[in-house]
């Protein structure tokens, strides 16, 4: 599936003329934001302990950065810039990186046994 849309992605990116092609590239770009964070929730919320912390981390990453594409993407559509004019304000947006980053770092690098208690280790 996502070779599919990687390829469809290249071929329209190619195809259609260039604020079209952006646009398309813009809004598949931010559905798979969502989609993300959506696999991580539901696969975080089948999970316990710091497989579930890692997933659920990820996803707030991945809906948060989202969400900026959806206001960039309807920026884009209002006639501004294809790259957004960035502020000091504009910082914000890197706080739901910073969970990502966590949920990264408590990725577990080591075999799971079954029967260990993943919580008590990653602490």
């Amino acid at each position: 599936m996502s070779l599919a849309t990687v390829l469809a992605s290249a071929i329209l990116a190619i195809t259609l003329p260039d604020h079209t092609a952006l646009i398309t590239i813009r809004a598949i770009a931010f559905s798979c934001f969502f989609l993300s964070g959506l696999v991580c929730i539901v696969t975080g919320l089948r999970r316990r302990g710091t497989e579930r912390l890692w997933r659920l981390l990820v996803a707030v990453m991945m809906l948060a950065v989202g969400t900026a594409a959806v206001a960039i993407f309807l920026d884009l559509l209002a006639g501004a810039p294809p790259v957004p004019r960035l502020t000091g304000a504009s910082m914000v947006y890197l706080v739901p990186c910073a969970f990502g980053l966590a949920g990264l770092l408590l990725y577990p690098s080591d075999r799971h046994r079954p029967g260990e208690d993943t919580v008590a280790a990653a602490l």
